[in-house]
């Protein structure tokens, strides 16, 4: 999808943020914002939304020296999930039923500290669980399932990736081979390969690094081995609103489930704002057209 006039006040807001979060040096501020709002001046047309605030985090990450600057959010996450997940009944419909998982791996994109970042994670987190998702291609994606061999699964935070993993593991159980992808580096709190070996994830399920630490899919940086897998994959599941901010119009199918935060998203998908959606993109694209 292309950049909309809006989300160029999102982004800088969410530089400012993570700028103050890590250093209450004013200068160092300042400098953020002001290398954001250059690269908006000189970078014309603009990017995808998930490419342009990547510019910015990257930006935030070289002025404060911070490395990994959202490691225990992700740390807490990951403890929020698995404490939510062990007080559910081990007979609970989220560990039999595929829409019920879904559910609770949609109720998983609200830990994130980009756009909408919610004041009481945890909370917005089990209010969620229970929530059907607003739009649903559930259908598509089922019939697609019935005649797949394998899944690529684009991951999206720490914390939700447990959620997910139930999900995922549904999935598994009906023979399909799932492969999971991950951020080779850190940025914001997206799951990376030293995330996926700390929680086992790679005990259950194949996991490649993307080959960056992009936000959202950026094939100008991705691996040849994520590329030949993204081009052969019979199905491609895709987590989060960057995944959905840059996929959205590639040529083959993708299914997407996020989280909505902010009405430019709203408008695309037909979900409010802070409900999830569960989408073929191809089946978006051509209602679209209509």
């Amino acid at each position: 999808m292309r950049s909309y006039p809006e989300c160029i006040p999102c982004i800088v807001e969410q530089t400012l943020r993570a700028t103050k979060r890590l250093t209450e040096n004013q200068q160092l501020h300042l400098d953020c914002l002001y290398d954001v709002c250059a690269n908006f001046r000189k970078n014309r047309p603009l990017d995808n939304p998930a490419r342009e605030s990547q510019f910015a985090y990257e930006t935030v990450m070289n002025h404060t020296g911070a490395a990994d600057p959202y490691r225990d959010e992700m740390l807490w996450a990951n403890k929020l999930a698995k404490e939510i997940l062990s007080n559910l009944p081990h007979d609970s419909h989220y560990f039999t039923d595929m829409e019920a998982a879904l559910r609770l791996s949609a109720a998983g994109n609200a830990i994130d500290y980009g756009p909408q970042h919610s004041s009481d994670i945890e909370q917005d987190v089990r209010d969620s669980i229970e929530q059907e998702p607003a739009v649903s291609h559930f259908s598509d994606f089922a019939e697609k399932l019935n005649n797949a061999e394998n899944l690529l699964f684009l991951a999206d935070n720490a914390g939700e990736i447990i959620f997910d993993k139930v999900f995922l593991s549904l999935i598994k159980d009906k023979g399909i081979n799932v492969t999971i992808a991950v951020k080779s580096g850190p940025i914001l709190n997206d799951v990376t390969l030293k995330t996926a070996r700390e929680i086992g994830l790679d005990n259950d399920f194949p996991v490649i690094g993307t080959g960056s630490n992009a936000m959202g899919v950026d094939f100008w940086r991705c691996s040849d081995e994520f590329l030949e897998l993204f081009k052969t994959s019979d199905i491609i599941l895709a987590k989060g609103q960057a995944n959905f901010e840059s996929l959205h119009g590639t040529e083959r199918e993708i299914f997407s489930l996020l989280r909505v935060k902010c009405p430019i998203i709203a408008s695309l998908t037909g979900g409010p704002v802070g409900r999830s959606v569960f989408l073929s993109l191809k089946r978006l694209e051509q209602s679209s057209l209509l």
